[in-house]
């Protein structure tokens, strides 16, 4: 249905506008994307209430953005059935899961070959960048990063994703 740097299917172009690649690897192709359909008062800090509002305060639908301001889409090629099997157990176990240090699935999209996986934005840099940037890592900031992979690690093994 699309090439790597081709057109997007309809339910995804209506909701992402792309902006670039930020990967790519033996399955596929990740972008940054920004959501076409995000309200600003889902990000507003301001909890105050107006005694004279009209609205319903209670009516939790309101006011609630559909996706993240920005998402990560990540096209994983599907052309022959292990690299479908692959990608539908990827989309299965990130759509199942909701753990602070692994990203979500927010959608996915089936294509002719390939799959098409909007997941949460994982911001900023990677270990690797940070090492290179500035050298070994601080015991702190070393500490912190094990107890989030440790944390990750125990949460997917505590469900059965890994043994």
């Amino acid at each position: 249905m699309t090439t790597e740097d081709g057109n997007w299917p309809p339910e995804i172009e209506a909701d992402f506008e792309r902006i670039r690649a930020l990967g790519r690897g033996a399955f596929g192709i990740v972008w940054l994307a920004k959501s076409k359909n995000n309200h600003a008062a889902a990000d507003s800090d301001d909890d105050s209430v107006d005694s004279d509002e009209k609205e319903d305060i209670f009516d939790s639908t309101k006011h609630v953005a559909k996706y993240p301001s920005y998402v990560a889409i990540k096209q994983i090629h599907a052309s022959n059935e292990e690299e479908r099997q692959y990608a539908n157990r990827e989309i299965s176990i990130l759509s199942e899961i909701e753990h602070p240090n692994i990203v979500r699935c927010l959608q996915s999209v089936k294509m002719e070959n390939s799959r098409l996986v909007v997941l949460t934005l994982a911001d900023g840099p990677n270990l690797g960048e940070l090492v290179n940037a500035g050298g070994a890592l601080s015991a702190s900031l070393a500490r912190l990063a094990a107890r989030h992979l440790i944390a990750a690690v125990s949460y997917l093994h505590c469900r059965g994703v890994i043994q």
